[in-house]
């Protein structure tokens, strides 16, 4: 109950009023009591001089006229005069001898006659000549000497009764009590009034910077009062303080946990959201997707940044929208989506949802973000490759459903991008393989295991070995022969392409150009992946390496990819015609698998179409393939580029790509790819044409 009430007393004392209020009670009360104190003083100190100077006058008054009897020793008529002194004032009126021995009095006070009454004062007095005074609760003495023609005959006294002054003294207190009453009744309410009005709002302020101070600014509810002067300004200054306040903490928040270019919600926001999602919900289940824009950086690479945060906006705001549209089809509840990281995204779509409607659900969105992006004057077509994961809320790491998120995105990257794939733990497994084997291909390059095997191009009018085209092949101890196909995806999504690519060119330059001296005229083709083209440091890396090996120029060939052209600008045509002025031709690799703008093609700086092998390899069963092949043929020759049809690996091939207009040619029909060694004995023995022709090969030389 004490602590209680402490606490209620200290909560009244907090408020600005009820302090200024009881420091300006205290403060007038001691004021107050000052002045009465000081009056009281003084009207008690005349009070008392009144009655000492009338108990002075009587009994001075009574010793001049009783001296003469008293000398006389004339007690009956000293008797007379003190009764008629004695009233209600005097209650007592005695005469002393020069000893002190009482005499006469007066009937109120006089002593039995038997009995010897002695007073020192009325001694002292006679003998020293001076007013002897004794004050008590009741009344006051005061004794003159009484004196014959100067001499001292005996005393007088005279008793004043101080009931009369008491009862003055009580007055006065009276006074005093009525005095403070009425001040507090009277001015205590005033003073509160106008403290209460002076200090109108404060407390107000004080509870809204408490409730600031606690991370909660919606204060404009606790600041109701609209008072007037200084504090009405201090309130308006607050407002606003808190007000800037609030949207400084806004920035803040958007800065930390909004994305700067899309404005969609980061990593660290996203953590949060899913940490208090799966906190507070005993049934968290959900469907997580895991995007990613296939090939992005190259926009980034080709067109600057500028361009990229443009395209990163659009994608962004489509991918939020076909969410939210595609969560309202499902009838979820709001989804959640930020940006994960640089080209990446990721969505939370609270439920439940059968596979069906999560193969569907991730459809529908990989189909809608391969639309085309337009930004300014360029039109890009990016597709997002999706990783989906079931969330279904039994105390799994939000973290961990992330990671096979991001493990289930690369993957449907690595199957060929534009498409979804949904985590299981067969991926886990294929992922671990995965990682092994880019650990395995960085000690390869670390120690040299990479090697370069050369495939045939051959002249089938000349039958002749024109030249060579340089592929990457990779023997491990461990993993045995491992496709380009396995490894080559790997090496582009973490970088190492660019090692590989130079390693590989340098190694064809040297191979071919010993060749070259042993007397074959020969040229060499050398792949070039979409990461190495997009490069800022493209154009020069590879004169740098070019001029390293002193190959002729005019006998080097680069082969760009036609998926790699997708998104063609002057950007990769200032990388190309550098290279191009210095002699060395450019080929568009696997052309008709792409999606070449064929009116812009005349305008390429490339010399050569290599048809890809999906056609070749089905012209014996499929008419359309067959005028597929014919019409590019026809459409090189119009265009005065040369072609290269890959994959021939039967007569009937060969003879139809030589009936429609086809020189060159590369196909296990002739050889498949093999080392440098075996090349040179293939040049030497000179014997791939015997099962087509009669007569030898002959290379050039």
């Amino acid at each position: 109950m004490r602590t209680q009430l402490g606490k209620t007393l200290r909560g009244a004392l907090d408020r600005v009023f009820v302090r200024a209020t009881v420091f300006s009670v205290f403060g007038m009360l001691v004021f107050t009591l000052a002045l009465i104190g000081i009056n009281y003083t003084s009207q008690a100190s005349k009070i008392k001089e009144r009655f000492e100077r009338f108990a002075e006058q009587k009994a001075e008054s009574v010793a001049r006229v009783a001296a003469v009897d008293i000398h006389a020793r004339r007690s009956d008529d000293v008797e007379l005069l003190l009764n008629a002194v004695s009233d209600d004032l005097v209650i007592a009126a005695k005469a002393y001898t020069l000893s002190g021995r009482e005499f006469a009095s007066d009937k109120k006070s006089s002593s039995p006659l038997a009995r010897i009454v002695i007073n020192p004062d009325a001694a002292l007095a006679a003998s020293s000549g001076d007013v002897q005074t004794r004050v008590s609760e009741s009344f006051l003495d005061y004794i003159v000497p009484a004196r014959v023609k100067s001499r001292i005959v005996g005393s007088v006294l005279v008793r004043i009764s101080r009931s009369d002054f008491l009862t003055l003294q009580k007055d006065v207190r009276d006074q005093v009590i009525v005095t403070l009453i009425l001040v507090f009744a009277l001015f205590v309410p005033i003073i509160a009034g106008l403290m209460h009005r002076a200090t109108a709002g404060i407390s107000e302020i004080t509870l809204a910077a408490k409730t600031a101070a606690d991370g909660h600014l919606n204060v404009e509810g606790l600041l109701s009062a609209e008072p007037r002067g200084e504090v009405g300004q201090l309130q308006t200054v607050f407002r606003k303080m808190i007000s800037n306040m609030r949207e400084g903490l806004q920035e803040i928040q958007r800065l930390v946990y909004s994305d700067g270019i899309t404005g969609l919600p980061n990593r660290t926001w996203l953590e949060k959201f899913a940490g208090e999602y799966t906190s507070q919900k005993d049934n968290a289940d959900g469907l997580l997707l895991f995007a990613g824009l296939d090939k992005f950086k190259l926009i980034n690479d080709m067109h600057g940044y500028r361009v990229g945060d443009a395209v990163l906006k659009q994608l962004a705001r489509r991918f939020k929208v076909a969410i939210e549209e595609l969560s309202n089809y499902y009838k979820t509840t709001a989804p959640f989506v930020a940006r994960f990281a640089g080209d990446e995204f990721v969505a939370f779509i609270p439920g439940q949802f059968t596979d069906e409607d999560i193969e569907a659900f991730a459809q529908e969105l990989v189909d809608r973000m391969g639309r085309s992006v337009r930004v300014e004057q360029l039109l890009f077509s990016i597709s997002m490759s999706v990783g989906c994961v079931r969330s279904e809320g039994k105390g799994e790491p939000f973290s961990d459903t992330l990671q096979n998120g991001n493990l289930a995105m690369h993957k449907a990257k690595s199957s060929g991008r534009a498409r979804f794939v949904c985590y299981s733990s067969q991926l886990r497994d294929e992922i671990v393989q995965r990682e092994f084997m880019e650990t395995r291909l960085r000690q390869a390059l670390e120690i040299g295991a990479l090697s370069v095997h050369y495939q045939p191009k051959v002249d089938m009018v000349e039958h002749r070995i024109v030249g060579a085209e340089a592929l990457v092949r990779w023997q491990d101890p461990e993993l045995g022969s491992v496709s380009p196909v396995h490894f080559v995806p790997i090496a582009e999504e973490t970088g190492l392409i660019f090692q590989i690519g130079e390693f590989v060119m340098k190694r064809a330059l040297e191979d071919i150009g010993q060749v070259r001296e042993l007397g074959y005229d020969l040229s060499v083709a050398v792949n070039i992946s979409p990461q190495q083209l997009y490069s800022p440091s493209f154009t020069d890396r590879v004169l740098g390496v070019i001029g390293e090996s002193g190959f002729p120029t005019d006998r080097l060939e680069l082969e760009v990819t036609e998926s790699s052209l997708v998104d063609y600008s002057q950007n990769i045509m200032n990388k190309i015609i550098p290279i191009k002025d210095e002699g060395v031709s450019f080929a568009i690799d696997d052309f008709g698998t792409g999606y070449s703008c064929l009116n812009s093609l005349a305008g390429m700086p490339f010399n050569t179409l290599k048809i890809d092998r999906s056609f070749i390899s089905d012209l014996a069963n499929s008419e359309g393939r067959r005028r597929i092949v014919e019409l590019i043929l026809l459409m090189a020759n119009q265009l005065h580029m040369e072609t290269v049809s890959e994959g021939i690996e039967t007569e009937l091939q060969a003879e139809c790509i030589q009936a429609w207009g086809g020189r060159y040619a590369q196909g296990f029909l002739w050889s498949k790819p093999v080392p440098i060694e075996d090349f040179r004995l293939l040049l030497a023995n000179g014997n791939l044409f015997n099962s087509m022709e009669k007569k030898p090969i002959s290379p050039l030389h």
